[in-house]
C-alpha cells in the first residue's frame, strides 16, 4: 500500500521538529545562564567579558573550543587549581551549553 505525505503533514512535522529544537535550545541556554551566574561570572564577567586581563574573555569564543577546554579541565588534561573545582560537577551537556552560550554573546571593545 502506498502512503502519501501531503504538504500539510510535511509542514506540521517540520513545525513540530522546530518547536522541539527551539525548546531544547532554550533549556540549554537557561542552564548555561544558571551556571554562568553561579560560577563563571566571578572571573569571566556576567556576559563573558572579563574586565581583568588575568581572566580570558569568553564572549564570542568558538563554542567547540570552550566545550573542549572545560572537558580538558574536568579530565585533568588541562590543569588549573582554579578551574578544576569549577567544572567538577558539569556534565557534557552543560559544557556544550556553556560553549554555545558564550559563543552567542556579543563582544565588546576594551580601551
Amino acid at each position: 500500500m502506498k502512503t502519501f505525505v501531503t504538504p500539510l503533514v510535511t509542514r506540521l512535522a517540520a513545525a513540530a521538529l522546530l518547536a522541539t529544537t527551539c525548546a531544547a535550545h532554550a533549556a540549554d541556554a537557561a542552564r548555561a545562564e544558571e551556571i554562568v551566574s553561579g560560577k563563571c561570572f566571578i572571573c569571566h564577567g556576567a556576559a563573558g567579558e572579563s574586565s581583568s586581563p588575568v581572566f580570558p574573555r569568553l564572549a564570542g569564543q568558538n563554542a567547540g573550543y570552550v566545550e573542549r577546554q572545560l572537558a580538558d579541565y574536568k579530565s585533568g588534561r588541562r590543569r588549573s587549581s582554579t578551574m578544576q573545582p569549577m567544572v567538577e560537577d558539569l556534565t557534557p551537556a552543560d559544557m556544550k551549553a556553556l560553549g554555545e552560550w558564550f559563543a552567542s554573546r556579543p563582544t565588546q571593545g576594551h580601551p
